[in-house]
């Protein structure tokens, strides 16, 4: 992998900071470039239901769909059986919203 291979051949004064949501798929060698790894996945259900739910009447209002049921959402999302990440549902419920708006000129 060329990335890797140039990465051990940076500056010791230079700190690189990288993020990513696919990090079961990086390649081994990248990886063992890095000093540190944080893993910020450590949401609970509930916070990922919460997060779904903040992210639901924001986008509601913003996309003026005021009429979808909240209750109904919150009963779709309690059956889901693997919730993903705060990225993820953002960008799940904002699309899912938009194309559900009366006007598309709200996107």
């Amino acid at each position: 992998m060329i990335l890797a291979n140039h990465l051990k051949y940076l500056n010791e004064q230079i700190i690189l900071i990288s993020t990513t949501n696919e990090y079961p798929k990086l390649p081994k060698l990248l990886v063992e470039n890095f000093d540190v790894i944080i893993d910020f996945s450590q949401y609970s259900r509930e916070e990922l239901q919460l997060i779904a739910q903040n992210y639901f009447k924001k986008y509601t209002q913003d996309f003026e769909v005021l009429n979808l049921s909240f209750k109904l959402f919150e009963k779709i999302i309690s059956k889901v059986e693997q919730l993903p990440f705060p990225g993820q549902l953002k960008k799940i419920i904002k699309n899912s919203l938009a194309l559900s708006a009366d006007t598309p000129n709200n996107f």
